[in-house]
């Protein structure tokens, strides 16, 4: 999903409006969908996140037309872990800057568990604040798009 505006102004807590890119479960591609309730996320950027329905809508603080109204929202999971930013970076394995440099997904390791088989930059022996370790977004999304039709499958 990309980032397209956020308020933290006019709601007890933050909440952002986000265009679906690709959607593994959930909203259709091409929605436009409201999430919070952490601050950072950068507008104008891609996520990948992960979001739980939340029941109770969240209304602004002032009745007047201040923010995006009474919106339905999905709160990120693990306080704000969910949510993983994509960035080209050059900081993965290779040779030269082809191999090195590339869109990534910015995963906190920490708090979300990854197959031994994807291999992250810097590895997993290295230290890092949180855990947060870079992924190529292609073998990321792969990874997605598998256990979204799997899941599928189980459905039906």
């Amino acid at each position: 999903m990309k980032v397209v505006s956020g308020d933290a102004e006019n709601y007890q807590i933050a909440v952002y409006r986000a265009q679906v890119i690709a959607s593994f479960k959930g909203p259709a591609t091409g929605e436009t969908i409201y999430f919070g309730p952490y601050v950072g996320e950068r507008l104008g950027w891609d996520y990948v996140v992960f979001l739980r329905n939340i029941s109770k809508p969240v209304s602004p603080k002032k009745t007047s037309s201040a923010g995006y109204g009474t919106i339905q929202y999905g709160e990120v999971f693990d306080e704000g872990y969910g949510s993983m930013m994509i960035s080209y970076e050059c900081v993965f394995g290779g040779r030269g800057i082809a191999q090195q440099c590339d869109y990534g997904v910015r995963v906190c390791t920490n708090y979300v568990r990854l197959p031994k088989s994807i291999h992250t930059f810097p590895p997993a022996k290295e230290d890092t604040a949180f855990g947060c370790r870079w992924v190529r977004k292609t073998v990321f999304v792969s990874l997605l798009e598998t256990l979204g039709r799997k899941k599928q499958r189980v459905v039906k």
